[in-house]
């Protein structure tokens, strides 16, 4: 439920229009589209201020930034892997000589479109640097800071697979400069390319289609296409004619509103997965911010056991006092002297009882932080019934947690140690491991 909660931004930039999504998985909060003109850099500062209202601004936390198809190289090679984290690693060392620009001045990143036995066809999707900063100064003047940048080709096969399109679909996507056409199979991208509006558009979506007719063979004949149109601008007169004559498919038309914008698809399955062009030294900078934030949390989470575990230790010495202020009162309405020296003792023998068992707040906290493996994160230490020790957190890995039941075995402060549960969760940084621990406090009469 937190993980649906999570509000999330995103901004679409096309040839004259820019679209601002914001919303979480389960809820769309808002969305706005507007116009803009590139070649007035005072409209375009203005505009990028004025498409966020300040309400929404301040929601802002994760931003994912979508360039247009038409300002990334693509190439598709062949890889003797189908682990993904092998496939990048090759292409890393081989990118130099795919790439049409230095690589210093480039953004990458791949996207893996089918595997074959043991090979893969990859995807290498690149971008100037200086073309993403150009539109980073710009946010930077409204202090909004992406976190993710990606291209439009992955909101469109995220889009289709949210639909009930046929296993294989292509999409076309018009604009006014230039319009995208995507082939999608089972709901996966696996091509896309921009086609300028000129006099040989027609021309360019035949060779496109003859380009795939062997990924057809392997994927199957598309058996319709999708035409989708913005609530800005309609299909230009015959476009769909010219596509069905040229592609040999029939076309649907789908407008898309701003109620139910394309980049909605992006709000259900989140950044996580995207291909990201965000240059190198700000993923570093953005990764830094994050471990802070994530110090804050443990630091603040730590402080609050701290008090939890002051709070639970110290009630049931309130209530001690008040017994040990009880029997005193008795102790007092009696007045025989013989009776009263017994009663004295047995009041010395509880009190003594009662300190053995005493356990410091202080000493528990530090002895549990002293065993605990480094990575173990705690949201919960309570005691009660005087002894009985309650422990619940959050790791990892589950080998983590079993090093820390090992440990308070080992530790003669601790008895009966016992793992209540221990639960996979997914979170948006990744797997954590929930877990709660029993322990009994041993007194110091225990221990010997």
């Amino acid at each position: 439920m937190l993980l649906k909660n999570k509000i999330l931004t995103i901004l679409s930039i096309r040839d004259d229009q820019i679209t601002v999504v914001q919303g979480s998985e389960s809820k769309l909060n808002f969305t706005n589209s507007v116009h803009v003109d590139w070649t007035d850099t005072q409209n375009v500062n203005d505009t990028f201020a004025k498409v966020f209202p300040s309400a929404y601004r301040r929601n802002i936390r994760d931003l994912c930034l979508i360039l247009p198809r038409q300002m990334f190289f693509m190439k598709l090679i062949h890889l003797p892997s189908i682990d993904e984290s092998e496939l990048r690693k090759m292409t890393a060392l081989q990118i130099v000589q795919h790439l049409p620009y230095p690589e210093s001045q480039a953004v990458w990143d791949i996207v893996v479109c089918d595997r074959h036995g043991s090979t893969s066809d990859v995807i290498i999707f690149a971008v100037q640097s200086e073309v993403v900063m150009k539109y980073l100064r710009i946010l930077s003047l409204t202090k909004i800071f992406p976190t993710v940048v990606t291209l439009s080709s992955c909101v469109l096969s995220e889009f289709i697979s949210t639909t009930k399109a046929s296993s294989h679909t292509v999409v076309f996507y018009p604009d006014v400069n230039a319009s995208e056409i995507c082939f999608c199979c089972n709901g996966q991208f696996y091509y896309s390319r921009a086609i300028a509006n000129t006099n040989d558009f027609e021309k360019q979506v035949r060779l496109t289609f003859e380009t795939q007719h062997k990924s057809f063979a392997q994927m199957g004949q598309p058996t319709a296409g999708v035409c989708l149109t913005s609530s800005l601008g309609n299909v230009p007169q015959g476009l769909l004619e010219k596509l069905s004559g040229e592609s040999g498919i029939d076309w649907n038309e789908l407008l898309v509103s701003k109620e139910d914008p394309i980049e909605k698809a992006l709000l259900r399955k989140g950044f996580k997965g995207i291909s990201n062009f965000l240059p190198r030294d700000l993923k570093d900078r953005y990764s830094n911010i994050k471990g802070r934030q994530n110090l804050i949390t443990l630091f603040v989470l730590g402080v609050a056991a701290i008090l939890s575990v002051t709070l639970a230790v110290s009630a049931p010495a309130i209530k001690k006092i008040s017994q040990i202020r009880l029997l005193d009162q008795q102790l007092q309405k009696i007045e025989e002297p013989f009776l009263k020296s017994q009663e004295e003792l047995k009041l010395r023998t509880t009190l003594q009882q009662r300190l053995d068992q005493r356990i410091s707040p202080l000493a528990l906290v530090q002895e549990l932080y002293a065993t605990a493996p480094q990575s173990i994160s705690f949201s919960r230490i309570q005691v009660s019934n005087i002894n009985t020790l309650n422990l619940e957190g959050q790791a990892l890995q589950s080998t983590v947690v079993n090093e820390l039941q090992e440990m308070m075995i080992a530790n003669t402060l601790f008895g009966d140690v016992r793992l209540e549960h221990a639960v996979r969760r997914n979170t948006a940084t990744g797997e954590v491991i929930h877990f709660a621990i029993t322990a009994k406090l041993l007194s110091i009469r225990e221990r010997r």
